[in-house]
């Protein structure tokens, strides 16, 4: 039902909008730190949105809590009728699924513009899936466990070895001491790891070898952990903005994303910002899993 939601709010579409009444100020919540890749390009999404939106108008960004985003999205949804945008990390979703007890923020009816997304595969040594093999991750609270699960589905048997971010998890790879991690095609290249799976997400170019193919909420709390692993940040409008105004900002998201490389807006960035919120069932499905995969703790 909230996927269904999110999809309805494409009636405005992406054409051209009709006379919008937009405020004068308007605030971009933002995960800092300042002088985080996020702050970053929030800056950018202030600097160029605004001249191509049909009235005046100045977007200031505010930067509210960590990297995860979470902090910001609550600051965000706490007051619907606000006049602000939030630039959403998939973080922030990916800590929701797993029931992240901060993560208190509902997203149904909020609007996406445009989201920045990057590639991602699980790639190994060898073309072939090993019986056995260490798999880096950042925290079997991260969306980086789906590496275990997809190796788990393909009948891997695979031990995760968590507490590696992403320079750390490339220096393990390349001393042997991990199999397998989730990197960049390029990175993955440049370490000589082969992909064995591309992270398939609605509305994103396809990369790599597809998923094992499944069904039911599990396999949708997958595709939402793949979701919030490839995108970055996603810029959204609050719940109750009209369908004008709505229209007037996916326009300007448009044009911005025409214009900068890396951006992706329209019906694409509709359905990738969907698949960031499986159902209840697939929530309960990924946190089960995750309790009895991890029976230590997160």
């Amino acid at each position: 039902m909230r996927r269904r939601a999110m999809l309805g709010l494409a009636a405005a579409a992406w054409a051209a909008p009709a006379a919008a009444l937009l405020p004068e100020r308007v605030r971009l919540i933002a995960p800092g730190p300042a002088e985080g890749p996020l702050a970053l390009l929030a800056a950018r999404l202030a600097e160029g949105l605004p001249p191509l939106l049909p009235s005046a108008l100045s977007l200031a960004v505010v930067l509210a809590g960590g990297p995860d985003g979470v902090a910001a999205a609550l600051r965000f949804a706490a007051d619907p009728l606000d006049p602000a945008l939030l630039l959403l990390p998939g973080r922030a979703a990916a800590a929701r699924l797993a029931g992240d007890p901060r993560a208190r923020f509902d997203p149904a009816g909020w609007g996406v513009l445009l989201l920045r997304a990057r590639p991602l595969v699980l790639a190994g040594r060898g073309e072939g899936l090993p019986p056995a093999v260490r798999v880096a991750i950042d925290s079997p609270a991260s969306a980086e466990a789906l590496a275990v699960a997809l190796l788990d589905q393909a009948g891997v048997a695979a031990e995760a070895v968590p507490g590696l971010g992403p320079e750390a998890a490339e220096r393990a790879f390349a001393a042997g001491q991990v199999g397998a991690l989730l990197a960049t095609p390029e990175r993955a290249a440049a370490l000589g790891a082969v992909p064995w799976f591309g992270l398939a997400v609605p509305g994103l170019p396809e990369i790599g070898p597809p998923l094992p193919a499944a069904e039911g909420p599990f396999a949708a709390a997958c595709r939402a952990a793949a979701a919030a692993l490839r995108v970055e940040a996603a810029l959204v409008a609050p719940s109750l903005t009209s369908a004008d105004a709505l229209a007037a900002w996916r326009w300007a998201a448009g044009r911005l994303a025409e214009r900068e490389s890396g951006l992706i807006a329209g019906p694409e960035a509709l359905a990738a910002f969907a698949a960031l919120w499986p159902s209840a069932e697939a929530e309960a499905a990924w946190r089960g899993w995750l309790a009895r995969r991890f029976p230590a703790g997160r």
